[in-house]
């Protein structure tokens, strides 16, 4: 696993936790990840979607934070990713 895929699905935990933590009423929480760099077809920068993902209030009460793992993690919410373990994330789409 990359490292960058490791930060990547930390963070997305973290503000997922933090969100539902700010605003109680919310139940559902849909998370986009877009990262920006150049196209090698053009040279040019683009923004890739990374992952999407929905999580609920309930789903993320269940997690123990300090003794999961990020990557796995984020595979229980049924993401929207592409994701190899020897390349990490692939784009989904240029936004």
């Amino acid at each position: 696993m990359f490292l960058h895929d490791f930060f990547v699905c930390s963070v997305i935990l973290k503000l997922i936790k933090d969100c539902f933590s700010m605003l109680p009423a919310v139940n559902i929480i849909s998370s986009h990840v877009i990262e920006e760099k150049v196209d090698p077809t053009d040279g040019q920068h683009k923004e890739f979607q990374l992952i999407e993902i929905k999580s609920t209030k309930e789903q993320v009460e269940k997690l123990n934070f300090d003794m999961l793992e990020p990557v796995a993690a984020i595979e229980g919410f049924e993401p929207k990713w592409k994701f190899l373990k020897t390349k990490g994330f692939q784009p989904l789409g240029v936004n």
